[in-house]
């Protein structure tokens, strides 16, 4: 008796349940390459009050010159080695937190693993209006690019459900590499966890983020004296307690001796060394870093934008403002002609994509370090 009332009162509650949900989103284009800053921040920019933080905080870089091994469907920095010579791989990254944004915890702390269920789980979430990032293994999803190749475990965002049509919504990069929103049948989503989920519990890695936003009202009040500081950081490659103590959680306590770890306006020389790695026919450096590189640039020329239309900015400093926004363009081609190289080849255009660098990143340092200089006499900060 007792039972039949259990599964009564189950299904009064599952009848209850909406048929369909969609959380708010927005497919953002101003960082796109790098999942773990994009995909948040599509939740985060859905909301334009977040803008002036996402201006704020976008300023550093770091890169890491490390070798990364392919294990169970993943590349993951191998720390054993000790060899110099044989780092293989430059990858630039933000060092921005959107986490900070946002309430976000992993499942396996706090339940003791993964779900079984995802898709109950994935309703269930939603409903309590939590987003969730989840890594699955693209093999089985057709609208992804390595559909039937390979293994492959990637992070996907999901927001919405549909219980008529059995699918889910969710954004990341489809069939083509595009950022894109996506649409995924309920049967294939849940093969793709599952593989995921029998791939990486060897290696002790959860496969599910909780993401629910906190409720903001107000526009994030932007910092010009914050964003100056940043700005003098990254020129000059200084990093505070907690952006040493983030870097150094997740890398070895020497990474920055070996050279593994460059912060700031220096990540520049680990390009440089993975440009010329490719003179010499060995390739360390991929697309998705010139990419990022110019991501950078557009976030900077945001935040001086920004700084223009609350401050009224005009004379030299508006002109230098001006001259960064122009200087992106030269980063959207050093980013084009990378891609250009990557599928010819062609030594004499990886030789005029190092003088290019050279040029733009000398011009990035004069204007950003004038624009500082102009700031700070103008009393902005």
């Amino acid at each position: 008796m007792q039972t039949e009332i259990e599964t009564l009162r189950a299904e009064r509650f599952l009848n209850k349940r909406p048929q369909a949900r969609q959380l708010k989103i927005k497919l953002q284009q101003d960082i796109n390459f790098n999942l773990h800053q994009a995909l948040p921040l599509c939740i985060l920019l859905a909301n334009d009050n977040i803008y002036p933080w996402y201006y704020e905080n976008y300023v550093q870089l770091y890169s890491t010159h490390t070798i990364r091994k392919y294990v169970a469907g993943a590349f993951i920095v191998d720390e054993n080695t000790s060899n110099i010579e044989e780092r293989g791989v430059v990858a630039l990254n933000f060092l921005a937190t959107p986490y900070r944004w946002l309430k976000a915890f992993t499942l396996k702390p706090f339940l003791g693993g993964d779900p079984d269920d995802i898709l109950d789980f994935i309703i269930r979430s939603l409903n309590l209006d939590c987003y969730l990032k989840i890594e699955v293994d693209e093999h089985y999803l057709p609208n992804k690019a390595r559909y039937k190749k390979d293994c492959f475990i990637h992070p996907t965002l999901i927001y919405g459900y549909d219980n008529l049509s059995q699918k889910l919504m969710g954004i990341g990069y489809d069939q083509n590499m595009f950022f894109s929103m996506q649409t995924f049948d309920y049967d294939d989503f849940s093969k793709a966890y599952a593989s995921a989920k029998q791939v990486f519990d060897p290696l002790n890695s959860g496969l599910v983020t909780l993401i629910k936003p906190k409720a903001i009202g107000h526009k994030y009040a932007f910092s010009v004296e914050r964003f100056l500081k940043e700005l003098y950081h990254y020129l000059y490659s200084i990093k505070d307690s907690e952006k040493a103590y983030y870097l150094f959680s997740f890398l070895p306590a020497d990474a920055e001796a070996r050279g593994q770890l460059k912060f700031g306006f220096d990540v520049y020389s680990h390009l440089d060394t993975s440009l010329q790695d490719g003179l010499r026919g060995k390739r360390t450096v991929e697309y998705k870093d010139f990419h990022l590189l110019f991501e950078h640039k557009k976030a900077l020329a945001g935040a001086f934008k920004l700084i223009i239309s609350e401050h009224k900015v005009r004379g030299l400093l508006l002109e230098l403002f001006e001259d960064f926004d122009k200087l992106t363009v030269n980063f959207h081609s050093l980013r084009s002609k990378f891609f250009r190289y990557l599928c010819t080849g062609s030594v004499e255009l990886l030789k005029e994509i190092i003088e290019m660098m050279y040029r733009a990143k000398e011009e990035e340092w004069n204007l950003l370090a004038r624009i500082h200089e102009q700031s700070e006499l103008l009393s902005l900060a």
